[in-house]
């Protein structure tokens, strides 16, 4: 053997050849040259899958189905209205004088109430009746207007969506005779334009009615008048409930619309119901208490003789009107 210069054994042609020898080509060959580059393919799929879902983009626009469901979903309105605290309609009630002045209506304290001596003293003084703190005291021994009661709502709007008021309602209405007791004939019924609705108590099912001026129609209030309220807004709305024939207690329901459901408030005073009676007459038509003090000329309040309170009457058409 031949040694290569520097000691490695030559290489034979022979060996050369078989050094040079190319791997065989595995089966499947024309595959391999398919996928020589793979990212052409994940394009031709990447490129159908958006033809794809262009295709039921469209469907769904058309068919007017993704407007609806973006709109639940991505209503912001919505969403944070779902979240905030508190109710929908902020209610602040309080009962209204039309005079202005707060000066007691004609009031009833019923049962056996008997006005103590320091009153009777207080209420024979001139101008008596102006005085505020008779009527917190009247109020304080649970006086009840006689012939109708004022209230005075104030509604405001707690949501981002706007809200609907579709009506206005007495509920848990409970009536009786006239209450009987000690009649205080403090003030007339005060007249004022600011009513905008009325109830009549004395109709088996009352509704909100129109008032046009100082004239109570047979309008439904509803009909005529409609009241949205947006977050923040306010409505003020000063009713009128009255009643001839019974003594009646009652709160308010207000029914309401937000966001395509109905809804319904319950309001009462001040977690009472409010309360109205109309005039206690007896058998003879004439007005019947346990006790009457009628306001005088100088603006006192002194008890009436059996004869004065014998005058008070009203006509047998006026008694014919309410149920015995």
């Amino acid at each position: 053997m031949t040694l290569h210069p520097w000691g490695v054994p030559p290489v034979s042609s022979k060996s050369r050849r078989k050094s040079r020898k190319r791997p065989a080509r595995p089966t499947g060959q024309q595959n391999q040259k398919a996928d020589k580059n793979p990212s052409s393919r994940t394009k031709r799929i990447a490129v159908w899958t958006a033809a794809t879902l262009a295709t039921a983009l469209i469907g769904l626009l058309v068919t007017g189905v993704l407007p609806k469901v973006a709109g639940q979903v991505f209503d912001s309105a919505k969403i944070e209205d779902s979240i905030r605290s508190g109710p929908d309609i902020i209610v602040d009630e309080s009962l209204y004088y039309p005079n202005g002045n707060s000066v007691p209506l004609p009031t009833v304290i019923p049962g056996n109430y008997q006005p103590s001596r320091e009153l009777v003293t207080v209420l024979a003084q001139p101008m008596a009746a102006t005085s505020p703190s008779l009527e917190r005291q009247i109020h304080d021994a649970n006086g009840v207007d006689i012939g109708a009661v004022y209230i005075r709502l104030i509604l405001q709007g707690h949501r981002n969506e706007q809200l609907y008021i579709l009506d206005i309602h007495p509920v848990q209405l409970h009536r009786t005779q006239p209450l009987n007791g000690v009649f205080f004939g403090i003030g007339a019924q005060g007249e004022n334009e600011n009513i905008q609705m009325a109830f009549n108590l004395d109709q088996l099912a009352p509704e909100a009615l129109n008032v046009n001026g100082i004239q109570v129609t047979n309008v439904p209030y509803f009909k005529t008048h409609s009241i949205s309220l947006s977050d923040g807004e306010q409505e003020v709305i000063i009713l009128q409930a009255q009643t001839e024939c019974y003594s009646a207690r009652f709160k308010l329901a207000i029914d309401y619309m937000i966001g395509g459901q109905n809804k319904e408030v319950i309001i009462a005073n001040n977690g009472s119901p409010f309360a109205v009676t109309g005039p206690r007459f007896g058998s003879n038509n004439a007005m019947s208490y346990k006790q009457m003090f009628l306001l005088r000329g100088n603006f006192s309040v002194t008890p009436a003789g059996s004869a004065e309170m014998a005058s008070f009457t009203r006509a047998n058409q006026d008694a014919s009107s309410c149920p015995t």
